[in-house]
């Protein structure tokens, strides 16, 4: 889980969470982003996801196909 709150601010922040999946089975995956004002969801370099509303609260899910090995992310809030 990634969690904002580890910026310990409600507004006038700004968090880029990167690392790798490491996938193990050829299949298709969902994923689910909480979020408000909005975020960008990045899977090796492609924008999976992306919601930009300044005042908005919301969850959105993305199903990513994705090969077994290793796939880099970027969660930008």
């Amino acid at each position: 889980m990634v969690d904002v709150l580890l910026a310990q601010e409600e507004d006038e922040y700004g968090l880029v969470f990167q690392g790798n999946l490491e996938i193990t089975v050829n299949d298709d995956y969902k994923f689910t982003m909480g979020y408000t004002g909005g975020y960008q969801f990045i899977i090796d370099g492609n924008t999976v996801s992306t919601v930009n509303k300044r005042s908005s609260i919301g969850r959105e899910e993305a199903v990513v196909t994705l090969s077994a090995g290793t796939h880099e992310f970027q969660l930008i809030n």
